[in-house]
């Protein structure tokens, strides 16, 4: 008699873009795979809604499509090309009256809205920042490493707080790298040397792509369970038990959350292991 292997589980926790692209990829691993939001939506914080006939985005949200190859290669999985709008990214940041940053930051526009004390400031702050060894806790850390105390202070003391409405010493260091114009915090004099990479959009708006990974990955019968957030996680055995909000609990081969750090401690308190970039999201193993 031939014995059949059991199916493995596995939980995500979270059903924004990193959780919503860790299920696409485990979608046809002879795995049972659940997502779990505990909002009504998915997509997390990179929502899209109607208003007044054009597609408004919640945020400033940017999908690098030639830097990251996961991504195109997901994208043009479940897209044809005229329903994609690429395009060379253009932000830009005004400061006092008459000075326009671009972001990215390029050398020549910095050196002009900057004045002479200003970029000596900036530059020394910068090299104050590389020789410190202090722990990352928060966003501000983060982009205090990446920048210096100046230029923190300059474009991103303000940002969080009219974005968020809290503080970067009050966001998990995973915020900060959706405020970077690059994906390593050592390449920032790349990124000033303007090298532009395309971003990609749709028609319908960011949600388009949401509705997308989810009508892919239920065709491989991901199951997403919606409105019912994560209240405890314990190990048992060789098993991950979750219990959820409204009191059921399930239980998973493996779990991969990808909240913010601090919720993870607080709600599992286990050792994680990073398994991959998602987008600009993390993903981390509980075992």
């Amino acid at each position: 008699m031939i014995k059949s292997t059991p199916i493995r589980t596995v939980g995500i926790v979270g059903g924004g873009p990193s959780g919503l692209s860790t299920a696409y990829f485990l979608r046809n691993k002879s795995l049972k795979v659940e997502v779990i939001e505990s909002s009504s939506h998915l997509g997390g914080l990179a929502q899209s809604f109607n208003l007044w006939g054009r597609h408004i985005e919640l945020g400033a949200h940017f999908l690098a499509y030639d830097e990251c190859i996961p991504l195109k290669s997901m994208i043009m999985d479940l897209f044809n090309n005229h329903e994609l709008i690429l395009y060379n990214r253009k932000t830009h940041i005004v400061k006092d009256v008459g000075r326009l940053f671009f972001y990215p930051p390029s050398i020549k526009n910095l050196l002009h809205s900057f004045t002479k004390k200003e970029l000596i400031e900036a530059s020394v702050s910068y090299l104050k920042a590389k020789t410190r060894k202090n722990a990352i806790i928060t966003a501000k850390e983060a982009l205090i490493m990446s920048f210096g105390d100046y230029l923190y202070h300059f474009f991103f003391h303000d940002y969080s707080l009219k974005i968020w409405g809290r503080s970067c010493s009050e966001l998990d260091p995973c915020f900060s790298e959706s405020m970077l114009p690059f994906r390593s915090k050592h390449r920032i004099w790349s990124t000033i040397r303007k090298k532009k990479n395309r971003v990609v959009y749709f028609e319908k708006g960011l949600n388009e792509l949401w509705e997308r990974l989810k009508d892919e990955c239920m065709i491989y019968d991901v199951a997403f369970r919606l409105n019912n957030g994560v209240k405890q996680f314990r190990k048992h055995g060789e098993k991950i038990n979750i219990t959820f909000q409204d009191g059921s609990e399930t239980s998973y081969d493996n779990v991969i959350s990808t909240l913010p750090d601090s919720i993870n401690r607080a709600l599992f308190g286990l050792q994680k292991k990073q398994i991959f970039f998602a987008s600009r999201g993390s993903a981390y193993r509980y075992m």
